[in-house]
């Protein structure tokens, strides 16, 4: 339908719940002990790369504030390099996204489970893949 449009249905303490997801994701579980490692134990250094990596993030989502205010409609990144570079560009966005960035966070998130999970409950390797592998289908589903 030419006229019809989405309904705006998400307030604003889901859409800080999205953000804050997103951006700390399972990352916060997983990746401070690498920070620590690369940084030699360093935890000023260590501050200072979490640090950087937030402003990185703030002005990424500058950026998608600025682009959601100048195309105000529905599909997000798909839209915007649809806009900046074509449909094939965007086509290819959009499969990445299904097929590799999302199932990538979703399978991040699944063996941080099993690791963490790991720390009161005796899993051997072959288990842990397991609950692994079953988070990814109910966190899938």
């Amino acid at each position: 339908m030419p006229g019809a449009s989405l309904t705006r249905t998400l307030r604003l303490r889901d859409l800080i719940f999205i953000v804050v997801g997103t951006v700390i994701g399972s990352g916060i579980f997983v990746v401070p002990g690498a920070v620590l490692r690369q940084t030699g134990g360093d935890v000023g250094y260590a501050l200072l790369v979490w640090v950087l990596g937030g402003v990185l993030s703030l002005l990424g989502a500058l950026t998608y504030g600025e682009l959601g205010g100048m195309l105000p409609e529905a599909g997000g990144a798909y839209v915007y390099v649809r806009d900046a570079f074509g449909p094939l560009p965007a086509f290819l966005l959009g499969w990445t996204l299904f097929f590799v960035i999302s199932t990538g966070s979703v399978a991040t998130l699944a063996v941080a489970f099993a690791e963490y999970l790991r720390q009161f409950v005796a899993l051997g390797p072959t288990a842990a893949k397991l609950v692994a592998a079953l988070m990814i289908a109910v966190v899938w589903e």
